[in-house]
């Protein structure tokens, strides 16, 4: 039986949790020839992270784009900068949160635009859930990629994530049938979360927006993560790794996927140790895989999230 006296144990276990990330990324710093490190920064190709910061833009007004055009199909209609700036805000917030729950910051800005507080969580947890569920396809196809099929079966890691994609787009179009076969399964056991009706209740409005989200989110999904992909490709080319894009793409998906436990802030640590493991198979350095790891989780992502706050800063002042 759930007691309400729980939760402080478990938010303090939660706060000692993401000091495993943080104290992993510290013993990974003292294991690193900064030295090294900081000569491949001088000889990065600029040419190549100018390409990779034109992506990262599309992709987030792709974002932009995806979550507006939502927004008008439920019956909304909202500037572009109002959209904007919904989801540039969170983003940023998600950068410096665990498990970037920051991004969840995105539900008031819904309110805000008229949604009731159920749809605008309902539409932002089904954003998450889309995005998540298509990192996920990615992080299992990589698996296949790098353990089962081997690097030059790159068309049978095509056919499995092509596969995950029709379950998830199946999952999505019936995801009412499937919350509902959650709340009987819950509803065997013989206790009940106090939070049980209200997650049924959830389950239902999620239930509404499947089919909506599998027909926008869904595609748009799919390609921000081809983007993301491109991102590593220019900053694999600025940095001169001989390592394929479709393999840094698939590294990738694997350490966001990792990088979304709540074991540190900002994935800090975690994402590192990821793409140390993978790329350090195909015979990249540790201090190259960091050097990537860190210019993508966080100096090129923090810079790029900088000057998308600029417009927003420019507005109010």
């Amino acid at each position: 039986m759930f007691q309400r006296g729980e939760t402080p144990v478990a938010k303090t276990s939660f706060r000692w949790l993401r000091l495993i990330g943080i104290l992993l990324f510290i013993w990974i710093v003292f294991q690193i020839n900064w030295i090294t490190v900081w000569k491949l920064l001088k000889e990065i190709r600029p040419v190549y992270v100018v390409g990779y910061f034109v992506v990262f833009f599309i992709a987030v007004l792709l974002k932009v784009v995806r979550l507006r055009w939502f927004l008008y199909r439920l019956g909304y209609r909202v500037a572009f900068r109002d959209v904007y700036q919904s989801v540039i805000e969170p983003a940023f917030y998600g950068m410096v949160t665990p498990a970037r729950i920051g991004e969840f910051s995105k539900v008031m800005y819904l309110t805000r635009f008229g949604l009731s507080a159920r749809l605008a969580w309902g539409v932002v947890l089904m954003e998450r859930l889309v995005d998540f569920s298509v990192l996920l396809m990615a992080s299992v196809a990589g698996v296949f990629y790098f353990m089962i099929f081997g690097v030059e079966t790159r068309g049978l890691t095509l056919v499995v994530f092509l596969a995950l994609v029709v379950v998830l787009y199946v999952c999505l179009i019936n995801i009412g049938g499937l919350s509902r076969l959650g709340s009987r399964v819950m509803g065997l056991f013989p206790w009940k979360h106090p939070a049980y009706n209200d997650l049924s209740s959830l389950g239902e409005g999620l239930a509404r927006l499947g089919r909506l989200a599998a027909s926008l989110f869904f595609p748009f999904s799919l390609a921000i993560l081809i983007l993301s992909f491109v991102q590593l490709w220019f900053l694999g080319l600025a940095l001169e790794v001989s390592v394929s894009g479709l393999y840094l793409g698939l590294a990738y998906a694997s350490s966001s996927l990792v990088s979304l436990l709540p074991l540190s802030v900002g994935g800090l640590g975690t994402r590192e140790a990821v793409y140390i493991g993978l790329l350090h198979r195909q015979g990249v350095s540790s201090d190259m895989a960091i050097t990537i790891s860190l210019l993508d989780g966080l100096v090129f992502s923090m810079m790029a999230q900088l000057i998308l706050l600029i417009p927003i800063a420019w507005k109010r002042n």
